[in-house]
């Protein structure tokens, strides 16, 4: 069973040669997130047939939020808190009373 090409954003078929190049130069430049993901990402542009740019912008933007996620559990684990505990759950009906009178 061979595996199909998927098309790229302007249609045409995208040969595995293709295919592989890209995914090198993807590693390259260190877009993990892009690398792994091409074929569903140039799967869905030949779709939706998204323009270049959006198809561009897509790519980058799952980038970006790969890299800011792997930044911030980076940061998180290094700040070594003994539990995290999200802005969701915290209580903000809870006020203690001052002891000292003061605002």
């Amino acid at each position: 069973m061979t595996k199909t090409s998927p098309p790229s954003a302007a249609g045409a078929m995208v040969t595995p040669a293709q295919l592989e190049r890209l995914g090198e130069r993807l590693h390259k430049l260190r877009l993990q997130k892009s690398a792994e993901r091409l074929e569903a990402l140039l799967q869905q542009a030949a779709t939706d047939e998204l323009p270049y740019t959006d198809f561009l912008g897509q790519v980058l933007g799952e980038e970006v939020a790969a890299k800011t996620a792997k930044n911030i559990s980076m940061r998180t684990a290094m700040a070594r808190f003994p539990f995290v505990k999200p802005l969701e759950t915290f209580d903000f009906t809870y006020q203690p009373r001052s002891t000292s009178g003061k605002c």
